[in-house]
């Protein structure tokens, strides 16, 4: 499946950590792993010295990239 740019996307990405496969945040699209914590989502890069997240405890903001994700999932088992 193939994830479209949203506006205020800036083609990033960030690291994998250690919490990322139990978090409401985290997605997996096809091949790609993503964070949708921000106003833009993050594709996550594995490596080999993962950490802990930073912003897993941290309030969410308004415009949610994890509503965009979701909506991308929900269309692609239409």
């Amino acid at each position: 499946m193939e994830i479209e740019k949203r506006t205020r996307w800036d083609g990033s990405s960030k690291t994998y950590t250690l919490d990322c496969n139990n978090c409401e945040w985290y997605r997996r699209i096809g091949r790609r792993e993503l964070c949708g914590w921000g106003i833009a989502f993050k594709y996550l890069i594995r490596t080999n010295n993962s950490r802990r997240c930073e912003i897993k405890n941290r309030g969410a903001p308004e415009n949610q990239s994890i509503k965009y994700l979701d909506k991308l999932l929900e269309n692609a088992m239409d």
